[in-house]
């Protein structure tokens, strides 16, 4: 995440909700107040959000926003997993931040090509396909047409 000219961009937004934690809790997620304003010091009760609060949080999130299919915490969090290791971050930061103990664990994560592996298959067909097309055109005796 990183900070735009925008007024609301995320890293903003980010940066006002984590100042407005819970001092008094160690939770990331933590239980909104019921009633809070936007000056208040402390948004937040002292009490973390449960993993089924959480994981309902994530299907009204995908409904509201009207997404393809409904998102769960591991799926959110297995596509941070693939990304970090397409884009080469190391298997041990990974693990710090995620919290598997082996790597053997994460492998589950990349037995899929990467976007970038697709779009180089696709080119490597696109440049073949282009290359075939422009020989038999450029010479009438194995024209196809």
């Amino acid at each position: 995440m990183y900070e735009t000219p925008e007024e609301n961009d995320g890293y903003k937004a980010m940066k006002i909700n984590l100042a407005k934690l819970n001092p008094k809790c160690d939770a990331f997620f933590q239980y909104p107040k019921k009633h809070w304003k936007y000056d208040d010091e402390v948004w937040y009760d002292e009490r973390p959000i449960g993993v089924n609060k959480l994981d309902g949080m994530m299907k009204d999130i995908s409904r509201a926003a009207e997404l393809s299919k409904f998102y769960t915490n591991h799926s959110v969090r297995a596509t941070a997993i693939t990304l970090w290791s397409n884009a080469g971050v190391q298997n041990r930061h990974i693990m710090a931040i995620s919290g598997h103990r082996s790597e053997q664990s994460l492998a589950q994560y990349n037995t899929r090509p990467s976007t970038s592996q697709l779009q180089q298959c696709s080119d490597v067909l696109s440049r073949s396909l282009n290359a075939e097309n422009s020989f038999f055109s450029g010479n009438p005796i194995n024209d196809r047409t």
